[in-house]
């Protein structure tokens, strides 16, 4: 049986309600030994506070951001907290988790490219019922707690008995998933030109890969929604018996992995950055590594010719058409390992 993960709370004190009731609403995973949690509540008396909230932000292995203008505005959680919490992030020591309590002005933080709960980015407090904007959070941690611990995160939804039949069972799943997109050249050229725009305005405050790729994973997500599919940023995938986390990973309707995402920053040695992802097993059947100047596509195994230019809007919608309208010829190489 699986350690339980550890799960800590970053929150201002204006927030403990929420934060109980958050608490609450994991109970089952604490019933069924999956997560223990900890927040600056539980220190004991006569303990040294910053000692042991630091212990435990080293020990966890998932941080929860509960954001708020409160969470925000408070100085120990954005100075220390945020601080540590994304440092171990970026180093993959640690899954960082925002959960948006309360409306506010959190797409400039560094932590804005993460993927924040409730699944719709709603404010919980906006909810007409906040347990069911609960229950979505606790059921989004509980995907990320089961991708930890290498168990199933969900699965395909099913048609009717007489409609899996007739399709072929799991290879009929497999054939529809097979499909090709057809991509409005209109709607290419919309999210190209979003994502021009927004990268300018990350590159004006940040420069290093978590700031900026931003702007390329939003560009995903859009494509991937007007495709009908999801994009799940930093998805943990079980490769030839060695866990990967890629920037992001396309999931269609069946849960079939259309293709993925590396992202790199733009200091960093693209060429040398694929040659080692290549060597640690990285899928190459349907996938994009970039830097925001360049990037470089990989379909059936093989380097597609040429490069992607991204300062230039037609060459980005060409890698989006390229990527999201492309049939892999062996679906199985996208099954989960």
């Amino acid at each position: 049986m699986n350690t339980p993960i550890e799960i800590f709370y970053s929150y201002a004190h204006e927030d403990k309600t929420l934060r109980g009731r958050l608490n609450t609403h994991l109970s089952m995973l604490v019933r069924n030994g999956l997560i223990t949690s900890w927040h600056d509540q539980e220190i004991s008396a006569g303990s040294v506070w910053d000692d042991e909230i630091h212990e435990h932000l080293r020990r966890a292995q998932i941080i929860l951001f509960l954001v708020s203008p409160d969470f925000l505005a408070s100085d120990y959680c954005w100075g220390v907290e945020v601080q540590e919490a994304l440092k171990r992030h970026e180093a993959g020591e640690v899954r960082v988790i925002p959960i948006l309590l309360e409306s506010c002005d959190w797409q400039q933080t560094p932590f804005a490219t993460l993927q924040i709960l409730p699944s719709n980015a709603r404010a919980v407090t906006m909810w007409d019922n906040r347990n069911a904007a609960l229950t979505d959070i606790a059921q989004g941690i509980r995907r990320v707690v089961e991708e930890l611990n290498g168990t199933t995160v969900s699965q395909p939804e099913k048609g009717t008995e007489q409609e899996t039949q007739s399709m072929g069972g799991e290879a009929g799943r497999r054939n529809m998933a097979r499909t090709p997109q057809v991509i409005n050249k209109a709607f290419l050229k919309k999210v190209a030109k979003q994502y021009h725009t927004e990268l300018k305005d990350f590159q004006k405050v940040v420069t290093h890969e978590t700031g900026v790729r931003g702007a390329f994973l939003n560009m995903l997500a859009a494509m991937a929604k007007h495709c009908g599919w999801s994009l799940a940023p930093e998805m943990t995938m079980a490769i030839k018996n060695r866990n990967i986390r890629p920037d992001g990973v396309i999931l269609d309707e069946f849960h079939i992995r259309p293709g993925i995402w590396e992202a790199k920053g733009p200091n960093v040695h693209l060429e040398q950055e694929i040659r080692e992802k290549i060597a640690r097993g990285y899928p190459l059947n349907n996938t994009i590594f970039e830097d925001d100047q360049r990037a470089v596509l990989y379909q059936n195994n093989q380097r597609m010719p040429g490069e992607y230019d991204l300062t230039d809007q037609t060459r980005v919608m060409d890698l989006m058409r390229d990527f999201f309208t492309y049939v892999e010829p062996d679906i199985e190489n996208f099954e989960e390992a």
